[in-house]
C-alpha cells in the first residue's frame, strides 16, 4: 500500500536514520518508487538489507551518497528486481 508523498518521506527517513529534509532533497524519488511500488514486505526487507550493506559507502564526503546510490541501483537491478 502506498501512502502520501509526505508519509513516504517520513517513513523512509526513519528507516535510514536521516532527516526528512535529507530525503526531500536527495533520495525522495528513489525511495518513493521503490518502497511504494515494491508493495511486499519481502521486497521491502531485501531493499533495506541491501541499503544497509551499502551504508559504509556514504561517508559524508561530497558526492559519496550519489555514488553509493548509483552502485546500490546497479546491485538491485542485477538481482532481477
Amino acid at each position: 500500500k502506498c501512502y502520501s508523498k509526505s508519509a513516504c518521506i517520513a517513513v523512509s527517513a526513519r528507516m535510514f536514520g536521516r532527516s526528512v529534509s535529507y530525503f526531500s532533497r536527495y533520495v525522495f524519488s528513489v525511495i518513493l518508487i521503490e518502497v511504494c511500488i515494491l508493495g511486499t514486505k519481502e521486497k521491502t526487507r531485501e531493499f533495506i538489507k541491501l541499503r544497509a550493506e551499502m551504508d559504509h559507502m556514504i561517508t559524508g564526503a561530497k558526492y559519496s551518497a550519489a555514488v553509493a546510490w548509483r552502485l546500490f541501483w546497479r546491485k538491485w537491478a542485477s538481482r532481477g528486481r
